[in-house]
């Protein structure tokens, strides 16, 4: 025999093998995607996103004035919220201004990760500190989905800003207990590891 039928059989399967690598590329490309080309700031992704955390949190942060941006962060953080209030970090969210959010260009995101963080952090502009139930949307660090962000599949991205939505009647806020001694602080960061 001169091994023609075994050339044949090792052809057959090295070309399937290119076509399934070729099919498969742009899966594996989509995943290494840089996420500020993904959901640029400014895009109808993270427009979305800034509407979502109003709605949950039943308040617009910062008289709806929110700067979303990708930057470089400590590799332990995922974002990261900062804000300016004269009065009180948290007990005044009303008074929050200069009200940013800066994404980790070093975080792997998928979309329902990044619905999630970024509600977390308008949690923040909106007044609220990090949980110790790690079950609750302000818990310190990522561990799953907001049920909104599970529930919805990733809108395609359009480069332009959606349409605004109203956000949803503000739910009543326990009673906040009065600090022993309160430092009044120009600028707040809050980090979401």
């Amino acid at each position: 025999m001169d091994g023609t039928p075994h050339r044949s059989r090792l052809l057959v399967a090295l070309l399937c093998a290119a076509l399934l690598a070729v099919t498969l590329a742009p899966v594996a490309a989509r995943a290494d995607d840089n996420p500020a080309a993904r959901w640029p700031t400014g895009g109808s992704t993270l427009h979305l996103l800034l509407a979502m955390g109003a709605d949950h949190w039943g308040m617009t942060p910062c008289g709806g004035k929110v700067s979303i941006r990708w930057g470089t962060l400590d590799p332990s953080l995922n974002a990261q919220s900062s804000w300016v209030n004269p009065v009180d970090d948290f007990g005044q969210p009303s008074r929050n201004s200069d009200c940013q959010v800066t994404l980790s260009t070093a975080t792997t995101w998928d979309w329902p990760k990044l619905c999630t963080v970024v509600i977390h952090e308008i949690g923040h502009l909106d007044g609220h500190d990090h949980v110790a139930d790690p079950t609750d949307i302000m818990y310190f660090s990522y561990v799953q989905p907001a049920p909104e962000c599970a529930a919805m599949a990733e809108p395609a991205e359009t480069g332009v800003p959606a349409a605004p939505r109203a956000a949803a009647t503000p739910p009543k806020k326990p009673a906040r207990v009065a600090k022993a001694k309160v430092v009044k602080k120009k600028t707040r960061a809050k980090r979401r590891r």
